[in-house]
């Protein structure tokens, strides 16, 4: 899990909407799911950056208007950083 994060000492708090997110990508097909993948892909898109005065209501609402299509696009994103140039190289010259 993401460590530093203005947002971090919510994540207890919240769990319960992430579960339930979670669940609902789930029922959606999004199998490669987890948890801490959704709580990531909070922390890198909609909170990157943080407000200093946040309050745990707004955390939940930011967690329960996450789409599965926000999420998608997020681990399309890291998955193409994750591919390294040489493998990108080969792929381009195919």
């Amino acid at each position: 899990m993401e460590t530093n994060h203005p947002y971090e000492h919510y994540y207890a708090s919240v769990r319960p909407f992430l579960k339930s997110k979670y669940e609902e990508f789930r029922m959606y097909g999004i199998n490669e799911v987890s948890i801490e993948d959704i709580w990531l892909c909070l922390i890198k898109k909609k909170w990157k950056k943080p407000k200093e005065s946040t309050h745990l209501y707004e955390v939940a609402a930011d967690i329960i208007s996450l789409t599965s299509s926000q999420y998608m696009t997020y681990k399309t994103v890291q998955a193409y950083r994750s591919i390294s140039s040489e493998d990108l190289e080969e792929v381009l010259k195919k």
